[in-house]
């Protein structure tokens, strides 16, 4: 059975690229929201469009699938993105982030979930 370190990708660091490397370059600065990210993910991608989508501020934090910093794991010891740190509380789940930031951010529009379910 393969570990982390046997896997054959472990070496290889998931970069953005094109538009998403662009965007990624341009929320690297330190934010109270950080979300922790691999580009890839479409989990992450859901919770990412939000953030854009709204205009949020927050820092993104691409995260090594092979190699989970302990920043990450501090917060969601499963390791998985995506991961949002708020208050320094985390945050995981894609859908829970979403609902999170429609609640929390009410004045940045658009609107992305009805008012009434």
């Amino acid at each position: 059975m393969a570990t982390k370190q046997d896997h054959p990708d472990s070496n290889l660091f998931p970069h953005a690229t094109g538009p998403a490397k662009a965007i990624v370059d341009a929320h690297q600065a330190e934010q109270p929201l950080k979300l922790f990210s691999s580009w890839f993910c479409p989990f992450v991608q859901r919770a990412w469009t939000v953030l854009e989508e709204k205009q949020i501020p927050y820092q993104y934090i691409e995260v090594n699938p092979y190699h989970k910093p302990d920043s990450l794991l501090k917060l969601n010891p499963r390791g998985l993105v995506p991961t949002l740190q708020y208050d320094n509380k985390p945050l995981y789940e894609s859908t829970v982030i979403c609902e999170f930031l429609e609640d929390v951010y009410p004045d940045h529009s658009p609107t992305l979930l009805p008012k009434d379910p």
